[in-house]
């Protein structure tokens, strides 16, 4: 087993992730998860505004990995994945509230009067938070997303993490779905208080009917300065990761480990230990294990 401290950048850059179809779904939601960890990163803005000191550290615990054979910088995620997944979602966030800021700088431009946009290259910001959520390929042509969520919600997490995604959000037939969404109303929510982005709503009446739509208000408010400090704390986020090479030790860690977030239920414990069993009847046939993968759902 290799132990190591990886930073939030070290940790995300040319890495990608896979969550195992053991691994429960995920269970964050608006709730005190998400508000702790939002606390946790606000705290750290809060202590760069007074002290400057940049090298302050913000530990988000363990994450035990597993290496996915053949695959160089690929691991399964043996514990860690509702951070992992929450993280995501958030830099989602972080993507969309950059791309607003450039939205209302370019379309308020005669009634900005102050310098509070200056110096500040939105567009490189999102870039970089880009290249966090997904690569390109040599050509350019396609991008590759550093994460596979939950089979639950992969088919949401992949929609959401393209780059021209559309904002809506689609299968939202689990729970596991929905907290996605929940997750990112709140991310947005809190993004938008940091930020000063405050709308009031309209009412106006076309042919004899009410419409409602969301007004901009309080422009001289808004400022890209706190955005980048958030991005500063996010980068003072440090990980141990242990990692493992081995399917029959990532099942033994997995039953073992008391990792800070929900705690596991019985269905949970024994859908692990049916799969260990698994993989150490068959080893490591993928076939197999996408059988008994199958086979659970339907239980």
């Amino acid at each position: 087993m290799q132990s190591r401290d990886k930073s939030f950048i070290e940790f995300f850059t040319n890495n990608t992730y896979l969550i195992p179809e053991y691994q429960r779904p995920y269970e964050w939601e608006d709730s005190s998860h998400i508000s702790d960890f939002w606390q946790d990163l606000y705290q750290q803005l809060n202590d760069f505004n007074e002290s400057s000191n940049y090298d302050q550290k913000l530990f988000l615990g363990v994450v035990i990995l597993e290496e996915v054979p053949k695959k160089i910088d690929t691991y399964q995620v043996v514990d860690g994945q509702q951070r992992i997944t929450t993280l995501f979602i958030l830099l989602v966030a972080i993507e969309q509230i950059l791309k607003k800021l450039a939205s209302i700088k370019k379309e308020y431009s005669k009634e900005i009067t102050t310098d509070y946009f200056d110096g500040y290259n939105l567009i490189n910001m999102q870039s970089n938070i880009r290249q966090l959520i997904s690569t390109q390929d040599d050509k350019g042509s396609t991008s590759k997303i550093h994460f596979q969520a939950h089979a639950l919600i992969e088919k949401l997490m992949n929609y959401i993490c393209t780059e021209g995604w559309d904002r809506k959000f689609i299968n939202k037939k689990f729970k596991s779905q929905k907290n996605v969404k929940k997750v990112f109303d709140y991310f947005e929510e809190r993004l938008n208080e940091l930020v000063g982005i405050k709308y009031e709503t309209v009412t106006t009446t076309v042919d004899g009917k009410e419409k409602k739509n969301k007004k901009l208000i309080d422009i001289s408010q808004i400022s890209p300065e706190k955005i980048t400090k958030l991005i500063k704390a996010l980068r003072s986020i440090m990980f141990i990761t242990l990692t493992v090479p081995t399917r029959e030790e990532a099942y033994e860690l997995f039953e073992r480990v008391n990792a800070r977030g929900k705690e596991l239920d019985v269905g949970d414990l024994l859908k692990n230990h049916l799969f260990s069993q698994g993989a150490t009847l068959i080893n490591d046939g993928e076939e197999e294990t996408t059988s008994l993968e199958e086979a659970w759902r339907e239980i």
